[in-house]
């Protein structure tokens, strides 16, 4: 498994790390950008460092983007590493270069490292042998599972007593209440082994693996597009999967399992980490897992909530150390390259966070999982306003024509809603309770992230509603996202027609099986440089901002708490 992880994921030749991979600012006066790091102005058009400015005789227009199709003008267009022509509808003809061959994954990967490494000071661009200097020594990941054995081993001498929290409501999700939980397939298999996660290069996932593969892998794929060439990419999400054992490993006996492929191979990249894997990523993973361990020490000694009462989140140091339980550093440098000390990166993990905590408004409080940044906030209407800034966090990313941000908030909130642990279309059964005229504030928690958008968002004050919010954001999303600009679909292009039916019916697990086989394809699909995938990611990506965020019909007008359920709450389910 090692050697086949190396040999598709590693590119040996290098033997010192890079400090990164990108993202890099163009002279667009548009953000750093993971697109911005392998494209370069020729005349007054950018394109791919691929792109020789022609084919076969044809002049290339420039770099393809379909978020900017509208203005595109027909004919050839140019993407990383092939071609494909536009009538100003479809994408008629789509191609890879002879140069890229049938491996785009490889060669795209490495022409990334070469070019990055050309206009840096950065050395070691020559095959040789070089140590792989690890995050954390064994020692580490060892400690943090016999932590894990101990505290189940409590659990099942007192599984009569109320302890951590309700990890899951078992395959279904649903307690005889009618409250929508968390849920676990225990020894089912979600999508009966018809996903095809083992084409995920690497050689770490089977056949069914689809419920663990959808955490960070299909995240990833949501919320990413042109950074899935850069080096270490893979890596990173490889890496991501030890987080989700310090998690998720006390509630799940699946996240213990270290005979798992996947188990094993991010034990051992935490180990053994290459230098392809750059020093500030290296950081990041170090120091959110610190405080991601810490944490669920403290949880494990107190396994006997009582009342709720939300993380104090008032002042900035506790809001990172709460972004970092979180692994708040990681997903926005995965996402958008950047850190929380930059306001993009901030604002990329505050989005992530709270779209998170607004679907588990209810759960969290039922579980004792302080953690969450909605109900945190000082308002009386946590969700309103959490919402609205979410609204307004778009907006601004678009304003900025910051495509990597974008991806990521609307990538995240279809995360959670696709994803077979969230059960998200079960929640469409709680009743709508409109928040159409609801009047949005800015709580003092959120003044940070207000500063920084303003002075996009400075109409939030009040004196416009939360419906004229949505309405406004909605016609932009709809125009990057929505309407398909395939002449022949990819395998899982019906990914966002599985969800919609999934949702109106109020949760129908076939068919949310059937979803997840999609997104692993469409996954698939990107991975092999088909350009249409795109287009599958992004209907599905709309389909579920509306069903997330509208003001009439949304899950942030259905995720009231129920007061009297807490004490039904508290309980271990495995």
């Amino acid at each position: 498994m090692v050697q086949k992880l190396k040999a598709e994921l590693c590119e040996d030749w290098l033997q010192d790390r890079a400090e990164r991979w990108g993202p890099t600012k163009r002279d667009d006066n548009t953000p750093p950008s993971w697109t911005g790091t392998i494209t370069t102005k020729v005349g007054s058009a950018f394109h791919y460092i691929t792109c020789p400015g022609h084919l076969d005789g044809k002049p290339c227009v420039g770099s393809w983007s379909r978020k900017d199709r509208h203005t595109a003008a027909v004919g050839l267009h140019c993407t990383y590493g092939g071609w494909v022509t536009w009538d100003s509808d479809k994408i008629i003809n789509s191609q890879l270069s002879e140069e890229v061959g049938t491996a785009p994954l490889q060669r795209l990967r490495r022409l990334w490292a070469e070019h990055v490494l050309q206009q840096s000071t950065t050395t070691g661009a020559q095959k040789g042998h070089h140590d792989l200097a690890g995050i954390w020594d064994q020692a580490v990941m060892d400690k943090v599972h016999e932590m894990l054995n101990k505290v189940t081993a409590q659990k099942s001498k007192r599984a009569t007593e109320k302890l951590m929290g309700q990890g899951s409501g078992g395959w279904s999700g649903v307690n005889e209440n009618g409250i929508v939980l968390k849920r676990d397939p225990g020894s089912r298999t979600v999508g009966n082994y018809k996903d095809r996660c083992d084409l995920e290069p690497g050689g770490i996932w089977q056949r069914g693996d689809v419920d663990v593969w959808t955490v960070w892998n299909g995240w990833s794929c949501l919320a990413s597009r042109d950074g899935r060439w850069r080096p270490a990419y893979h890596l990173e999400v490889i890496l991501c999967l030890w987080m989700t054992v310090v998690d998720y490993g006390s509630t799940r006996a699946a996240y213990r399992d270290r005979q798992a492929d996947w188990l094993r191979a991010t034990e051992w990249l935490w180990v053994n980490t290459p230098p392809d894997v750059p020093r500030r990523c290296l950081e990041v993973f170090k120091s959110d897992t610190t405080e991601m361990i810490k944490r669920e020490i403290q949880r494990m000694k107190s396994l006997r909530p009582g009342e709720y009462v939300a993380d104090d989140i008032s002042t900035s140091a506790q809001r990172y150390k709460c972004f970092q339980d979180r692994a708040g550093e990681v997903i926005a440098y995965h996402s958008v390259g950047e850190g929380l000390e930059t306001p993009r990166g901030l604002v990329a993990t505050w989005a992530m966070c709270v779209l998170n905590d607004l679907i588990d408004y209810e759960r969290d409080v039922l579980c004792g999982e302080t953690n969450n940044f909605v109900r945190g906030l000082t308002s009386s209407q946590q969700v309103v306003d959490a919402a609205a800034w979410i609204l307004e966090a778009v907006c601004w990313a678009m304003d900025n024509r910051d495509n990597d941000l974008t991806n990521a908030i609307l990538g995240t909130a279809a995360l959670y809603l696709v994803t077979w642990r969230y059960n998200g279309p079960k929640m469409a059964r709680y009743e709508s309770i409109s928040i159409r005229e609801k009047r949005p504030g800015t709580p003092p928690e959120m003044e940070d992230i207000a500063n920084i958008i303003r002075p996009t968002a400075a109409e939030i004050r009040g004196d416009r509603s939360y419906g004229e919010l949505f309405t406004k954001a909605k016609e932009r999303v709809q125009a990057l996202y929505s309407g398909c600009t395939c002449r022949t679909h990819p395998e899982g292009h019906d990914a966002w027609q599985l969800f919609a039916q999934a949702m109106d019916d109020g949760g129908n697990d076939g068919v949310e099986e059937q979803l997840h086989v999609a997104l692993v394809a469409l996954n698939n699909g990107a991975n092999a440089g088909d350009v249409n995938t795109e287009c599958g990611v992004d209907l599905l990506t709309y389909e579920c901002f509306v069903r997330f965020l509208d003001p009439d019909s949304g899950l942030v007008t259905r995720v009231h708490y129920r007061s009297g359920n807490i004490e039904r709450g508290n309980t271990v389910t495995e």
